[in-house]
């Protein structure tokens, strides 16, 4: 389903709560700025944040909740002090819940459902408190029930000589991958692309077969430089052999977390080839991007 057919019914009828329950966040925030000393603001700041998570995760919006759900945690740091209540840790605080109210109220007025809009005041939060910078994809929710098509073409073998092949199949990802890791260039991920291509077509199961489907596509962005996965890059190919590994091992367990990293390099990439059109399509990707952001 697009975004752009979010369904405005059930955010409209919790709207009103949600819109109250930030609003009380903003007043115990005043309070707790102009008394640091007291955490008593904290608690109910918790118990708003709380119902405001909980409203979001009853109407499906996964990224505003995510958002919220950093509020809730950057807010608990302060009430255990193991965050030190200054002027510029609470302005970022209170931007960051008028980001969220703004961001819903823009929903309510037709606005489509993009949570990346909200990275900017994620990165403000995390910064403040002193972590590491946040990867764009924690606010990138795609359909990860959306599978591969149907004509992927399926090489039957019996288990002994599947887990064989897979055993093969890894053992040629890891020398590609270690050879681009020694020269950086593309050749190594080309190989590494034929592998992902040849263990998408030895699985049965749907789940399994769109995630090396989709590996294919993001491969080709890595490859041709229509990719703005940086260092990710180095940790997509890693995680993708240890996915490799499990099939090896016959306890396959691919992850939401690792299809949507695998997604979001391909959201973010240039049409480069006819497989990058084609998950981009089939996902609807480029309705989960800012149109800023997005390739064409």
């Amino acid at each position: 389903m697009s975004r752009d057919d979010f369904d405005l019914g059930p955010l409209t009828w919790v709207k009103g709560e949600i819109d109250q329950a930030l609003a009380s966040v903003l007043d115990l925030a005043v309070k707790y700025r102009e008394r640091p000393e007291d955490i008593s603001p904290i608690r109910f700041m918790l118990t708003h944040l709380h119902q405001v998570n909980g409203a979001l995760d009853m109407v499906g919006l996964e990224g505003a909740r995510y958002f919220c759900q950093e509020l809730e945690a950057m807010a608990d740091e302060l009430g255990k002090q193991e965050l030190q209540a200054s002027e510029e840790v609470i302005a970022v605080f209170s931007n960051g819940v008028r980001t969220l109210s703004a961001y819903l109220d823009d929903l309510v007025n037709g606005a489509p459902d993009i949570p990346l809009h909200l990275f900017p005041a994620l990165s403000a939060l995390e910064s403040v408190q002193g972590k590491e910078p946040p990867d764009e994809s924690a606010l990138f929710f795609p359909d990860t029930d959306t599978r591969a098509p149907s004509d992927i073409p399926f090489v039957e073998m019996d288990d002994a000589t599947l887990l064989g092949y897979l055993a093969q199949q890894r053992r040629s990802f890891q020398r590609a991958l270690l050879n681009w890791l020694r020269d950086g260039t593309s050749e190594p991920i080309a190989e590494m692309r034929t592998v992902v291509d040849a263990v998408a077509q030895s699985q049965r199961l749907p789940m399994n077969k769109t995630l090396w489907w989709v590996a294919g596509a993001t491969l080709d962005a890595i490859a041709q430089g229509g990719t703005k996965a940086g260092l990710q890059a180095i940790r997509i190919f890693r995680r993708l052999d240890q996915q490799l590994r499990y099939l090896v091992e016959g306890t396959s367990r691919p992850t939401n977390s690792l299809m949507r990293d695998l997604l979001f390099q391909v959201a973010r990439s240039e049409p480069v080839s006819e497989r990058i059109k084609q998950v981009r399509a089939r996902f609807e990707l480029d309705d989960l991007m800012p149109r800023a952001e997005l390739a064409t």
